[in-house]
């Protein structure tokens, strides 16, 4: 990528400017004391947000390099929610079956929780339409992974970041969902919609599918692993707004300043 140039002075040569705001830059200059943007850094994350303008050529990979492209721009916040994510994991069983934090959570983004919940439900007679009762009582998990993920594909293929930090926030609403009805399959003390325990009413997906995969001995171990990709989601997602919002404040009151 070549910077703009704009001639100098009396002299009739050119003078680098900066690629994000315009103002002259110095020839050994690493950092625009204009608007503070790092120049290799701003070359990289430019690099980034054009190959996801070339559109590759096939859905899936289409998919994969817009992935590629936002984690490498994202790549500080996306290690510092893996490095809480981690923090989290390690403490899972503290928090089984469900604590007063995640419940409060839950209250906090109660219409996002609420149709999550509307979404779980609905899988499961739309996928007993095929006659399968693993399939009806996966249904709920499906549905409730395959609406965000779908969300998050969409935004992706239109290169909307707003769209898809949001799509990551809900994926991982829902993983960290999952992961405490997963990790409760064998000892089925979650309280349920019913209002009572899969022991008490019967009924539990987890232990179920678990138990048809002779995985119930693991529900833990699963759960954990669902809950870290889901704290990753929920602590990725604002953290990379933040920093969004960050680079958008100082680029237009550079902008504003000129």
């Amino acid at each position: 990528m070549n910077y703009n140039r704009i001639p100098e002075n009396g002299s009739g040569g050119e003078q680098a400017k900066c690629p994000n705001c315009g103002a002259p830059r110095g020839p050994d200059a690493t950092e625009c004391l204009s608007c503070g943007i790092i120049y290799e850094k701003w070359l990289k994350r430019a690099a980034a947000a054009a190959a996801v303008q070339a559109r590759p050529a096939g859905v899936a990979a289409e998919a994969a390099h817009a992935v590629r492209s936002v984690l490498n721009a994202y790549r500080y916040p996306a290690a510092g929610a893996a490095l809480a994510a981690f923090i989290y994991a390690v403490k899972f069983k503290s928090f089984l079956p469900v604590t007063e934090g995640w419940a409060l959570v839950e209250k906090l983004i109660f219409p996002l929780a609420y149709v999550t919940l509307a979404i779980h439900e609905a899988g499961h007679p739309l996928m007993g339409f095929f006659g399968n009762d693993f399939l009806m009582t996966a249904g709920g998990t499906l549905f409730q992974l395959a609406f965000p993920a779908a969300v998050l594909f969409h935004f992706l293929r239109r290169g909307e970041e707003a769209g898809c930090l949001f799509s990551v926030f809900w994926l991982g609403y829902s993983l960290v969902n999952i992961s405490f009805y997963m990790a409760d399959a064998q000892i089925q003390g979650l309280i349920l919609i019913t209002g009572t325990t899969g022991r008490e009413s019967g009924m539990h997906d987890w232990n179920y599918m678990l138990g048809r995969l002779g995985l119930l001995r693991q529900a833990v171990t699963l759960g954990n692993l669902v809950f870290f990709a889901g704290v990753w989601g929920l602590i990725f997602a604002p953290l990379a707004a933040a920093g969004a919002v960050y680079r958008w404040f100082f680029t237009e009151k550079a902008r504003l300043e000129r």
